[in-house]
């Protein structure tokens, strides 16, 4: 401890001297605009100290908690995670998982990112079941985004095995009629993320794209006018529309 103030124990709880510090990097998972391909990213990485500490034998995190170990997580550790606490994981953590795993399998080469989608199968598989039953009421815009955009970095352009990519349309297919639905509450950034998410992946979905196109044609409108808190789309943005 300094001056009286404890701080990380051996056990890895946490002391509210870093409450406000793992807050901050909790929502480092907030979605951001990748300058290679749209879909979600994140600033730099905080440290990892605090993530990296390990927890008591049966302790769970608190969500906070959790999603600041996911942020932090290398794509194995994302599968740790939700095998480990998979009752904690709500649409948020969800999506940031899928954010962590397809902003890390993008830059692999075809044939490793393949193995890795093959090795990782029983994992990948529970976290798409997850996901599948967290689709509905429960998913907010943002997280809806997140969670297509990461999904379609994994199994965009033919990876893995043919049972895998069946899953992620699966995926897409109890995920169309939600996205539908959220459409038109979405930023620029979400609905180019959306559109985005189902062209990488083949699927035809004329509902969400009806819907993409009437809200991007509000935003386009909106912005030129110059309309409060409405921003214009971004040259990238608009290239996946």
């Amino acid at each position: 401890s300094k001056g009286g103030r404890p701080e990380h124990t051996a056990t890895g709880e946490w002391c509210p001297r870093r409450a406000k510090a793992e807050e901050s990097a909790a929502a480092a998972c907030l979605l951001t605009l990748d300058s290679s391909s749209t879909g979600p990213t994140r600033p730099p990485k905080p440290s990892r100290t605090a993530a990296a500490a390990p927890y008591e034998e049966g302790r769970k995190p608190n969500p906070r908690r959790l999603l600041y170990l996911l942020n932090n997580a290398d794509r194995d550790e994302v599968c740790r995670l939700h095998r480990q606490w998979r009752d904690r994981f709500s649409p948020t953590h969800l999506s940031c998982a899928w954010t962590v795993l397809g902003r890390s399998l993008a830059s692999e080469p075809a044939a490793a990112r393949t193995r890795w989608i093959e090795q990782r199968r029983e994992a990948l598989d529970a976290l798409g079941a997850a996901t599948l039953a967290s689709f509905g009421a429960s998913y907010g815009h943002r997280e809806l985004a997140n969670t297509l955009a990461g999904l379609a970095k994994v199994y965009g352009g033919g990876h893995g095995a043919p049972s895998h990519r069946q899953e992620a349309r699966r995926l897409l297919s109890a995920a169309a009629p939600v996205a539908a639905r959220l459409a038109g509450s979405m930023s620029p950034q979400e609905v180019a993320s959306l559109v985005w998410a189902f062209s990488r992946l083949l699927f035809r979905a004329a509902a969400v794209f009806d819907a993409a196109a009437e809200r991007s044609l509000e935003l386009l409108a909106a912005g030129g006018k110059g309309g409060e808190g409405v921003r214009p789309f971004e040259p990238l943005e608009v290239s996946s529309l």
